[in-house]
């Protein structure tokens, strides 16, 4: 079970964990299903209900994106210096 919030919502779900370089959640089917999510394709928006408030999930921009890339390199880098001074 993994617990994960975006913005105020806050859910808690089985998943399966593959390595990954970057820090994605990818929502698929079965919690969409779960949750009865509505999926607009032309705004890549995903629609529920939780807990009486209608929640959406958005993409990121592109420049956020971007930003979380460079601070997971940084991340990254700061581990590789510590565990080479250990």
């Amino acid at each position: 079970m993994i617990c994960f919030s975006i913005e105020k919502y806050v859910d808690e779900i089985l998943f399966d964990v593959v390595p990954m370089e970057a820090n994605h959640l990818l929502l698929g089917r079965s919690w969409q299903y779960d949750r009865d999510v509505v999926h607009n394709g032309v705004t890549n928006k995903f629609s529920f209900m939780h807990k009486g408030k209608k929640v959406t999930v958005t993409p990121l921009f592109p420049s956020e994106v971007y930003e979380d890339q460079i601070k997971i390199r940084v991340k990254k880098e700061q581990e590789r210096k510590e565990e080479k001074n250990l």
